[in-house]
């Protein structure tokens, strides 16, 4: 078993772009769902096989908008009921807005060794239209309260192609990230989600999508940068200082095993079954150890596509004799004969049994990847 992901609902407020499950009201319903979060823990502890936990992911919502004995309570569950890893990576994702030094004292008796900042953009204007609580000067001092507390392995998420974005306003955010104590950083282009208050406003005319020239440029800036300063450029949003990777994330990337709890939290045996928690606070705080579910059980064409969608995402690249062993040669066949015309055109390259996405394709993976499938 590979990890564990706890999806912590709570926000203080609802970005403008999100629509990950979450809501903004906490203090009725919190005691219930911790409580159910335990049971759960509790419960689901078969599905672990007695296999070392080797990371753990408290993500959302807002996990450092809980309480810290909310936390040390349910880490206190899994302690009980799972065998953690004495490296393992526990990750917990924060607000910089909570992030004050009683809060990091109080986290630091815990077994928490890895923070990932949600700081988006420094410039305090772009914050404020994206909904976001906190000012670039508060990103910058939650960084350096961490550092200064002990903690090595921090995160922070970035996001590019905003409305009126300049690359000159993306260059000032790249630099000001890494002139902070941080080992790894995610950067995301903006995603115009339905159902969200930003896609509404685009919708209606008030906002326009960045033009894919100047997010090419954006992110072309991005890579330049982020490897100049020796970060290893491991996967298509993610960039890590050398031993710095998500092992969680990367868990996800490589088809391992992970179980996930919370409302909306989604699991994956690493063979052929998904599990999704219904998205609803209320009534999975009410089905302590029993939230209603859906389970999803993947076909040999389902499993094949989530290989090539994942393995292309990486810097190792898909490799073609393993999805061999797995699938059979008619596939691998087809699969190579549809990355040939991505092979001529300077999006993918071959090398051996790999195949890879190139600096160029990275930028339009999603058109590769949909062709290389055969779901």
């Amino acid at each position: 078993m590979s990890g564990l992901y706890l999806h912590i609902p709570f926000c203080k407020s609802r970005c403008i772009y999100c629509d990950f499950y979450s809501t903004t009201s906490k203090e009725n319903l919190l005691p219930a769902f911790v409580k159910a979060v335990c049971k759960e823990l509790e419960v689901r502890r078969e599905e672990a096989n007695n296999d070392i936990i080797n990371t753990i992911y408290w993500g959302g919502g807002t996990p450092s908008c809980l309480p810290v004995k909310a936390i040390a309570q349910i880490f206190d569950t899994i302690q009980k009921h799972y065998q953690i890893a004495p490296d393992a990576e526990i990750t917990l994702e924060a607000n910089p807005d909570d992030i004050e030094p009683q809060f990091i004292t109080e986290i630091k008796e815990l077994s928490i060794n890895r923070f990932s900042l949600g700081v988006q953009t420094f410039n305090n204007n772009q914050l404020h239209f994206l909904g976001r609580r906190h000012t670039g000067e508060n990103a910058r001092k939650a960084v350096m309260t961490i550092a200064e507390a002990g903690f090595e392995n921090i995160s922070i998420d970035l996001i590019y192609s905003l409305p009126q974005q300049t690359l000159k306003d993306w260059e000032i955010d790249v630099n000001t990230a890494l002139e902070l104590p941080i080992k790894h950083l995610s950067a995301y282009s903006l995603m115009y989600e339905e159902g969200t208050r930003l896609t509404a406003l685009r919708n209606r005319g008030i906002i326009e999508e960045t033009e894919d020239e100047l997010s090419v440029a954006l992110f072309n800036s991005l890579i330049d940068r982020t490897t100049t300063a020796g970060f290893e450029h491991y996967e298509i949003s993610n960039f890590a200082l050398s031993g710095y990777r998500s092992r969680h994330n990367s868990s996800y990337w490589n088809n391992s095993p992970y179980i996930g709890i919370g409302p909306g939290a989604h699991s994956f045996d690493g063979k052929y079954s998904r599990r999704c928690n219904k998205e609803n606070l209320m009534t999975y705080s009410c089905n302590p150890g029993h939230p209603p579910h859906s389970i999803e059980k993947l076909n040999d064409a389902e499993r094949c596509d989530e290989l090539v969608f994942t393995a292309l995402r990486t810097c190792e690249g898909l490799d073609m004799e393993i999805l061999t062993q797995k699938f059979g040669n008619k596939i691998a066949r087809h699969i190579i004969a549809n990355a040939q015309p991505h092979i001529a055109g300077g999006l993918l390259s071959q090398n051996g049994n790999k195949l890879k996405l190139t600096h160029r394709g990275i930028f339009l993976s999603d058109m590769v990847m949909r062709d290389l499938m055969i779901g």
